[in-house]
């Protein structure tokens, strides 16, 4: 089968229509991670957190666990909060492994944190 080039930029405009795939730069489109489970689960012992919501994830062939915790006193922990605040990661190659919203809402990235 021979491709065209008009062929070529039909598949890269439906890649980039996919939620699947996030756009890199102006020609390269990656697939993203796609949230397959969220769940309750409880805080790190020690942080000052009253929800946690641990993520599943997956890229292909790749899995990936995520957990999002909310700072108490928590008044907007959900799990989807936990998955919106995941979100603007999906694209990155490795995935924060703890995040930490605050009261104010601000998303910080705790992976390294005990």
């Amino acid at each position: 089968m021979i491709t065209t080039s008009a062929d070529t930029r039909k598949g890269e405009a439906i890649r980039s229509r996919d939620p699947k795939f996030v756009k890199v730069g102006h020609t390269e489109t990656v697939k993203k991670w796609m949230v397959d489970d969220t769940r309750a689960v409880e805080p790190t012992p020690g942080a000052d957190c009253d929800a946690s919501y641990l993520l599943k994830l997956s890229r292909g062939e790749l899995r990936a666990r995520s957990k999002v915790e909310f700072a108490a006193p928590s008044s907007v922990a959900s799990n989807g909060w936990a998955r919106d605040a995941l979100a603007p990661f999906l694209g990155d190659d490795e995935l924060p492994t703890r995040l930490i919203v605050s009261q104010d809402g601000s998303v910080r990235d705790a992976s390294d944190a005990v």
